[in-house]
């Protein structure tokens, strides 16, 4: 914000709106003294606040005393078609390219390995899964600090048969075809695209009921949601999903229809441009947008 609020004077003041994607005082809580003076000085200087969450919308009231009317919620959206089409046309050509066997359960998740997005949880889940469902698979896209010591507890507790840890991956559309389950044990989140896209391409989740994934996912109806850090309740909840009582299917085809009712990146782009030409239009053609 600071350099966008530098690029904006330099511009001679046109209008400055931003987006928050996260609370930083989360993602970096060591900043979080610095960061909240040096929000309150910019943030009586910016005309529109755009949340891509709800409660990111509350939180900047809340937290920075934003009046309602600077603030408008769009959330994240994706492409239906990239994680949608052919998807059943690629599913066993990618599995077989993964090594999976026609009767494994793969579960995914698509993430950063880092401490926000606890896989530890999950791994523990994992274990606990594999004693009721020994067909299930765990695979693991992304890179980042918590790798070495998600290794060693994989060696440790003999999950290496069913976890695959995959690094860094540029066909996540492929690695949904080939997956039953995706699943985000965060500790908190924005509003998270990879829910977005995991529901696009049709999967069940199983995620943390936390803000933001709690705006995607309708417990019960697309998936489950559990309490951050209990690796029982994750465990219990994947066992639902991907169970012979074929919920996986249902909360599937659910979660498609909840992205393309409300997370459609072409209804995301015009929301965005639709409210870029009304603050503009309020800050030049009626004068202002807010009474200071």
């Amino acid at each position: 914000l600071l350099y966008s609020f530098l690029a904006c004077m330099g511009a001679g003041r046109p209008v400055l709106a931003h987006t928050e994607h996260t609370r930083l005082e989360e993602e970096l809580p060591q900043a979080a003294g610095r960061h909240l003076a040096v929000n309150r000085f910019l943030f009586r200087r910016v005309d529109l606040f755009i949340d891509i969450a709800h409660h990111l919308s509350r939180f900047s009231q809340d937290r920075f005393g934003i009046p309602e009317e600077r603030l408008c919620v769009i959330p994240n959206g994706v492409d239906l078609e990239r994680f949608g089409e052919g998807i059943e046309a690629r599913r066993q050509a990618v599995r077989r390219s993964l090594g999976l066997e026609q009767e494994e359960k793969a579960i995914l998740v698509v993430a950063g390995l880092r401490e926000q997005k606890d896989h530890m949880t999950l791994l523990r889940a994992m274990r606990n899964l594999v004693q009721v469902q020994e067909r299930a698979r765990l695979l693991v896209a992304g890179t980042g600090p918590t790798e070495s010591r998600m290794r060693e507890y994989i060696d440790q507790a003999g999950l290496a048969r069913y976890v695959r840890l995959l690094g860094r991956r540029d066909d996540v559309p492929d690695l949904l075809a080939a997956a039953d389950l995706f699943a985000l044990p965060s500790l908190f989140e924005g509003l998270p695209i990879c829910l977005l896209e995991a529901m696009a391409a049709g999967l069940p989740v199983v995620a943390t009921d936390i803000p933001g994934n709690d705006e995607v996912v309708v417990d019960g109806e697309t998936g489950c949601l559990v309490p951050r850090g209990d690796a029982d309740r994750m465990a219990a909840a994947i066992a639902r999903v991907i169970g012979p009582e074929e919920f996986g299917h249902t909360f599937g085809a659910a979660g498609r229809e909840r992205v393309k009712a409300l997370f459609d990146l072409d209804r995301m782009i015009h929301t965005y441009e639709q409210t870029y030409r009304k603050v503009w239009a309020a800050k030049f053609v009626a004068g202002s947008l807010y009474t200071e």
